[in-house]
């Protein structure tokens, strides 16, 4: 069981206080892993610890939530383009957007009324510095986006999520199993990235871009990522990186070899090889 950074007592009196901390806790100790999501899909046996994809995520912060707040209302939305989730709680007539994968904002946002706008920062990712802001509207549809912007070297950048607030998912689960799912998911990331947090490094990426045979590591102290191949093992990043993860640079690079195949196997509907490599 995840254990949260804080006692949920303190928070009891103040909802979003406490929802935040459960999102960061989610954020910070379970990993962003879009290799192990393939994998998992593929029928490979995956250990708990290397983390998943956006829906892995969003259906472990539900259940904390719904362990330390039994009296909300717990909704996982599905963007519209179908490959992204978040997770939306209702507490005392106050609807909040809890969001742990792509966007990474710092706090749970209280959806404004219909029409307005309310910002705030997010977590710093690798390649995303300064401070991305998050914001989070809500158009006179109902139409939640969420829209994360920050500065790098090639100048402003933006990414953006739309929710519908009555467009919920209520068989998320089902989609760890789907390779369609997470294959399409890939593809439109154009890589396989696996993101954790590290004390003392912040959040650290390895990532591979579909199609390239090697894989890069990415610092939040970088804006440009490096070739592992150019690192070496002794990289006190990238060794943090596996200590964290618990997995040597072998095992890592042979996962994300098997994943890589797997995504480059025939469109087969709900059948396919499956992999026969373990973390």
């Amino acid at each position: 069981m995840i254990a949260p950074p804080h006692a949920p007592q303190a928070y009891l009196t103040d909802e979003r206080a406490l929802l935040s901390s459960l999102m960061q806790d989610v954020q910070h100790n379970i990993h962003f892993n879009s290799i192990a999501a393939v994998l998992r899909a593929y029928g490979v046996q995956v250990p708990p610890h290397l983390g998943g994809n956006c829906v892995y995520h969003t259906l472990r912060l539900r259940a904390l939530v719904q362990q330390h707040l039994p009296q909300a209302d717990c909704q996982i939305l599905a963007a519209h383009d179908g490959l992204h989730r978040a997770l939306c709680v209702h507490l005392k007539g106050v609807g909040y957007i809890l969001e742990t994968a792509a966007m990474m904002p710092t706090k749970a946002q209280a959806i404004p009324s219909q029409g307005t706008t309310v910002s705030g920062i997010a977590f710093p990712i690798a390649g995303r510095n300064p401070v991305a802001q998050a914001l989070f509207h809500q158009d006179a549809s109902g139409q939640i986006i969420l829209t994360s912007a920050w500065t790098g070297p090639k100048g402003r950048s933006q990414r953006a999520h739309s929710f519908n607030l009555k467009d919920t998912d209520r068989d998320a689960a089902h989609l760890l199993s789907c390779k369609d799912y997470v294959r399409a998911v890939a593809r439109a990331d154009k890589a396989l990235i696996f993101r954790c947090f590290v004390q003392g490094f912040g959040f650290l990426v390895y990532f591979r871009k579909l199609g390239e045979a090697h894989s890069r590591f990415l610092t939040s102290a970088r804006a440009t990522s490096e070739k592992v191949s150019d690192i070496g093992e002794n990289n006190a990043a990238l060794t943090a990186f596996l200590q964290t993860t618990g997995l040597s640079l072998a095992a890592l690079e042979a996962s994300i070899n098997a994943a890589q195949d797997c995504l480059n196997l025939p469109e087969l509907c709900g059948c396919g090889r499956h992999s026969n490599h373990d973390f």
